[in-house]
Formats: structure tokens, C-alpha cells, sequence
């Protein structure tokens, strides 16, 4: 019984650092494209 608990602690703390793993990703995605589309409008904007 004990293994069969410790198995699946260890699987919840890793779906929940596979979790923070894939936000970190969006976070830094989303943080590209906003540095892309404000380039673009200085661009636009000094042109």
C-alpha cells in the first residue's frame, strides 16, 4: 500500500512541475510576441 502512495505523490508532484514547466514556456512566448508587435509599431510609427 505504501509504495502505491509514495508512486503517486511522485507522479502528482511531477505533473505539477511539468505544469509550472509549461507555463514558464507560455509566459516567455507570449512575452516574445509582445516585444515583436511592439518593435513593429516603432517601426511603423518612426517610418
Amino acid at each position: 500500500m505504501w509504495p502505491d502512495l509514495g508512486k503517486t505523490v511522485g507522479n502528482l508532484k511531477a505533473l505539477g512541475w511539468r505544469r509550472k514547466m509549461v507555463e514558464g514556456m507560455n509566459v516567455a512566448v507570449a512575452h516574445d510576441r509582445l516585444e515583436r508587435i511592439e518593435e513593429r509599431l516603432r517601426r511603423l510609427e518612426g517610418g
